[in-house]
C-alpha cells in the first residue's frame, strides 16, 4: 500500500477514494445536530419512514440554503 502510494500519490488517492469520508462525516454531523441521534418510532417500518422524511427535509433545507449562492454563481 505504501509502495503504491509513493509510486503515484494522485492516482492512488483516486483509486482508493481517499478524502471522501469527510463528506459523509459532514452530512451525518449536521443531520444529527438538527434531528438528534434517536428516532421516535417503535416499529421498524415507521423508523425507516421517519428517517426517510428527515433526510428529505434535511436535503430540502440544504437546497434552500444553497439556492442564493447557486443563483449568484450562475449569473
Amino acid at each position: 500500500m505504501v509502495r503504491a502510494y509513493l509510486q503515484d500519490p494522485p492516482g492512488w488517492k483516486e483509486r482508493v477514494g481517499y478524502g471522501q469520508r469527510w463528506m459523509v462525516g459532514t452530512f451525518f454531523s449536521g443531520f444529527k445536530r438538527l434531528f438528534g441521534e434517536v428516532v421516535q418510532a417503535k416499529r421498524f417500518e415507521r423508523m425507516v419512514k421517519e428517517i426517510e422524511l428527515k433526510v428529505w427535509v434535511y436535503n430540502l433545507m440544504l437546497g434552500l440554503a444553497l439556492a442564493p449562492a447557486l443563483a449568484a454563481a450562475g449569473s
